[in-house]
């Protein structure tokens, strides 16, 4: 082969060379493989590839790349793994060589310790190669990108229909960012039509407002460009954990005093947003589980985790979904070093009526149980009431447990569990040691400031600590 036709060879797969094909995803809103790896990557930064001139294993199929896109590249500085599918190739159907693919990216996401960004967008396995499968290579690709959860950040981007192993691919990954119009399901409309006789659009499967409601989708978006930004925002606090500093708000104090001196339930997310550096709140499923607030967040320029129950939903009381929302969001935090302050302002479980048949204590237990993993800096604030189970779970009585840092606001009061008039005062529980101290709430965004970021950044955890796919 000459250098002329290895150029040749290398040009064919690239977007110039096929305009119809790019047109076509152009029409629908979309952008091509090739265009989001490059918008996700640092700017100027090189795409060293990997299998770019593979072709379909089926000799009667051709396909640029087969399929899927995979290789090196810089996020924020940081060599990451990048597996883009090509739903202009074959519907991004996932053949023998494009699975070898992206076992070969998740092995090089081990070997270099790199953050894989996943962007999804096609059907599942090739039918057209089912009777090669006896031929095929060993696929690591799904059992791969498992042993990688909690070592490295695995993003998820789901940018079109997602069928099949895409929607495996996707639910192994610590966050999912979906497009508007997107579909996630674990059989596409053929398979299900095969199967039960009855015809459905993939947007009546797995449209991406089902997967919202259902808490399956962290974050939701309208083009390709904002998932794509989302994924860089959210990979930074994991591949930057510190950043400069820029002195934002002057009055956090005054306004966290007069939130503490208002009547009836806190507004916590004001309360984040005070505590916060400004702009760095980063919700993850904001409107799954609504009495559970989970974000990430910059505290003097360190990245850490922001829990806080909502006293305006539910009361801030304990839920099946507000409590797995909790725990995951915990361990996600745990994983990668980040420290966590937890805001509380929760009645306890929901009315009984409401909990039946959730099996509420089992997915409490999950807070109990993450609680009992973490090795980051932590620290809770009671900002309002405390009560029941919750007062253990949230770090309302942690110095028995050996929990985190916990303060209580002049605001807070503990109900139940025999707290009755004064007892349940921020001033009787801290002569009875039952708090490491009651602030000012003026001091709050100083004192966790001082406990949460002055610590080393500790790595990941080398210990296998998977991140629970839900």
């Amino acid at each position: 082969m000459s250098i002329d036709e290895l150029a040749a060879c290398t040009a064919d797969v690239l977007d110039p060379q096929r305009p119809d094909a790019v047109a076509k995803q152009h029409a629908k809103g979309r952008l091509t493989a090739r265009e989001r790896v490059t918008l996700l990557l640092d700017e100027n930064a090189e795409f060293i590839e990997s299998g770019a001139l593979v072709e379909p294993a089926n000799p009667a199929l051709h396909g640029p790349a087969d399929a899927v896109v995979v290789g090196l590249g810089h996020v924020h500085g940081r060599t990451s793994v990048v597996i883009s599918y090509d739903y202009t190739v074959l519907g991004g159907t996932q053949g023998i060589n494009s699975h070898a693919k992206t076992s070969r990216a998740v092995l090089l996401a081990d070997r270099h310790d790199a953050p894989v960004f996943l962007l999804s967008e096609g059907g599942g396995a090739r039918a057209q190669e089912m009777s090669w499968a006896r031929l095929s290579k060993s696929s690591g690709d799904f059992e791969g990108l498992a042993r990688l959860s909690g070592r490295v950040p695995l993003v998820g981007l789901a940018l079109g229909r997602a069928f099949a192993g895409h929607a495996i691919l996707l639910g192994e990954c610590d966050v999912i960012i979906a497009t508007e119009g997107s579909a996630i399901g674990v059989a596409g409309p053929p398979l299900v039509k095969a199967a039960t006789g009855l015809e459905y659009t993939p947007e009546e499967i797995g449209g991406v407002h089902i997967h919202e409601a259902a808490g399956a989708a962290e974050r939701i978006v309208r083009t390709d460009a904002d998932a794509i930004g989302e994924a860089r925002a959210y990979g930074s606090y994991f591949i930057r954990p510190v950043v400069p500093y820029v002195e934002g708000r002057a009055s956090v104090g005054a306004d966290l005093r007069r939130v503490a001196e208002q009547a009836g339930p806190r507004p916590m997310r004001l309360i984040m947003e005070n505590l916060a550096d400004e702009g760095s709140l980063f919700e993850l499923r904001p409107t799954w589980a609504p009495n559970a607030i989970t974000s990430l967040a910059r505290l003097d320029g360190r990245a850490i985790g922001i829990i806080a129950t909502d006293p305006r939903v539910d009361g801030g009381g304990l839920t099946a979904d507000g409590c797995d929302k909790t725990a995951r969001f915990m361990a996600l935090c745990n994983a990668f070093g980040l420290p966590l302050l937890t805001l509380v302002d929760s009645t306890g479980p929901v009315p009984v009526g409401r909990a039946a048949g959730t099996a509420l204590f089992r997915h409490a237990a999950r807070i109990a149980s993450a609680t009992s993993r973490i090795r980051v800096p932590s620290m809770t604030v009671i900002v309002g009431q405390v009560g029941g189970v919750a007062q253990v779970l949230f770090g309302g009585f942690g110095r028995f447990l050996g929990g985190p840092i916990q303060v209580m606001w002049p605001s807070a009061r503990v109900v139940g569990l025999g707290a009755t008039g004064d007892q349940s005062s921020p001033l009787a529980v801290a002569r009875t040691f039952g708090t490491d101290d009651v602030i000012d709430p003026a001091r709050t965004r100083d004192l966790a400031t001082a406990i949460l970021t002055r610590g080393p950044v500790l790595p990941p955890t080398q210990e296998l600590s998977p991140i629970d796919p839900w």
